[in-house]
């Protein structure tokens, strides 16, 4: 995964935006991956809100000291909400995509298999406008009619959606987290 910092730190503005989310998400799946030893991410650091911060909205407020309880969640803030379900599920199980902009991550638990699909192109997004991924949610033995899609785009923020027979469209620099129940 190429990673150009200068283009999200040049541009604050960026930091609530699905672009922001989809490479936080495409990020995190990639070095799941590879060999890591500590992957950090400042966004949720309320004194850091007004300037980079994007898991919460702190710009709402006269003061940079505010408690995140207090704070609107973000696109980005629904990234460490997806891993967070990942990570509880459980054992991270084998997946693959057949597309160089979408990610994705399994996780099983006893209850539930856990799917964590990100559609990012890289740091193209002044160039021309990301393409819709549609994927096809291939999981042996198990009822995907019963799955809970919740899904991050610039339209959406963590809304659910249908898995209509496994396929599903993911707009460009977007995200979507699909719950199964065992």
């Amino acid at each position: 995964m190429a990673t150009n910092w200068s283009v999200l730190t040049k541009d604050f503005a960026l930091r609530h935006t699905a672009f922001r989310a989809a490479f936080m998400s495409a990020y995190l799946t990639h070095h799941q991956e590879h060999r890591t030893d500590i992957c950090i991410f400042y966004d949720v650091q309320s004194h850091l809100g007004r300037k980079f911060g994007g898991a919460f909205n702190f710009d709402v407020f006269e003061t940079d000291c505010v408690a995140l309880t207090e704070a609107k969640p973000e696109r980005p803030y629904y990234v460490l909400k997806d891993w967070n379900e990942l990570y509880k599920a459980g054992k991270q199980i084998y997946s693959e995509t057949n597309s160089p902009d979408l990610y994705a991550v399994v996780a099983e638990g006893e209850e539930e298999i856990v799917v964590l699909v990100t559609s990012f192109n890289g740091f193209k997004y002044n160039e021309a406008p990301p393409k819709d991924e549609k994927f096809l949610l291939d999981i042996k033995d198990f009822n995907i009619s019963s799955a809970k899609v919740y899904v991050v785009n610039e339209d959406k923020m963590y809304e659910e959606e249908i898995l209509e027979n496994g396929e599903f469209v993911l707009k460009g620099n977007s995200f979507v987290l699909i719950k199964i129940k065992k």
